[in-house]
């Protein structure tokens, strides 16, 4: 019988990262998924090493974006006042401010754009666009837009946190989970019934407010829906839906959010993604029991639902995974106590 003492384990989870490491420094990295099978218990771990690897990747090609000037702290134009960064990506930074006349704090997303047809700059005229037509008390809302120093910015709602955040500390338990993607999901169904498809649903897009009230952000990858009979690949891996991974090759409709929110429902149960971050292409993800074996057997069966490989056995819409979700939170039987006054 093999050895499963603590310092068995880190020396074979050693071993793993190890191979890895030099299967990637000799140009070919190992297939994500088919490693974490062959360490089935060491999968919490090996899941931590290749979210930081993500995480410290994404921190590096933001951190290369020189700052735009006209945004340092104490800045003042358009009405508004630069407090501090809060934080950056490849893309641009997001920075606290203040609307000084109405003496609002506000969020300030940049965006580096180089020219007219820069590609940030269209995307992010996407999510301008997109924005301006959803009102919605589950999507962060947005104040105005702007440009300055080259660099096209959104005023948005000031939120405390996200539920990636929130997540660090470990799963929720599971009622606050369903409340969340349920508000999260109608959120979503507001935004396809104005025809347009988020495209990169995920625990970091999802902020909390000073109540823990979920609000869903960035509509960065944001798509009109019936323009999408071919897509290029677009999302966040761990996160996205199969067809996403399959790029141009096949439809992407809003069925591939509802992926997205049973993704969020996944992350929410274990504190992990459906997938590993590294993934490059899609796989089965393991039930959540398996990650986390105190996750809610009932709410075990919703997630997988949503992540089903073909998207006919999805929920048909993010409306019908919310209503699903709901009767969780609030069965048959105890929404008829409520209307009755017990």
């Amino acid at each position: 019988m093999a050895d499963s003492s603590p310092a068995d384990r880190d020396r074979r989870l050693d071993e793993a990262v190890a191979a890895f490491l030099r299967a990637e420094q000799a140009g070919g990295p190992l297939d994500p998924a088919a490693w974490l099978a062959a360490h089935p218990d060491l999968r919490p771990d090996l899941d931590r090493f290749l979210a930081d690897r993500s995480a410290v990747r994404s921190a590096v090609a933001g951190a290369r974006t020189p700052p735009p000037a006209g945004f340092a702290p104490g800045a003042a134009f358009d009405g508004l006042r630069i407090v501090r960064e809060v934080g950056r990506g490849g893309m641009g930074r997001v920075y606290e401010a203040v609307q000084v006349g109405l003496d609002r704090p506000v969020a300030v997303k940049t965006v580096r754009a180089v020219g007219p047809a820069d590609a940030y700059r269209l995307l992010f005229a996407d999510e301008v666009r997109a924005l301006g037509r959803l009102k919605h008390p589950g999507i962060v809302p947005v104040y105005g837009c702007g440009e300055r120093g080259g660099w096209p910015y959104l005023v948005m709602g000031l939120m405390a946190g996200s539920l990636a955040d929130r997540l660090a500390a470990g799963p929720l338990p599971p009622t606050e989970a369903a409340e969340i993607v349920a508000a999260v999901a109608r959120a979503v169904g507001h935004a396809h019934e104005r025809g347009f498809l988020h495209r990169d649903i995920k625990p970091s897009n999802v902020l909390l407010d000073d109540g823990g009230a979920p609000h869903l952000a960035d509509f960065g990858l944001v798509a009109r829906l019936g323009e999408l009979d071919r897509t290029g690949r677009a999302g966040t891996a761990g996160y996205m839906a199969p067809e996403q991974f399959a790029g141009s090759a096949v439809a992407v409709g809003e069925r591939a959010d509802v992926y997205g929110l049973g993704a969020v429902l996944y992350a929410a149960l274990t504190a992990h993604p459906p997938l590993p971050a590294g993934t490059t292409a899609w796989a089965e993800p393991p039930p959540p029991r398996q990650v986390h074996p105190a996750a809610d057997r009932r709410l075990e069966a919703v997630c997988l639902k949503c992540l089903a490989q073909d998207p006919a056995a999805r929920y048909p819409t993010a409306a019908a995974l919310a209503d699903e979700l709901d009767r969780f939170v609030r069965p048959p039987s105890r929404r008829a106590a409520l209307a009755a006054g017990g």
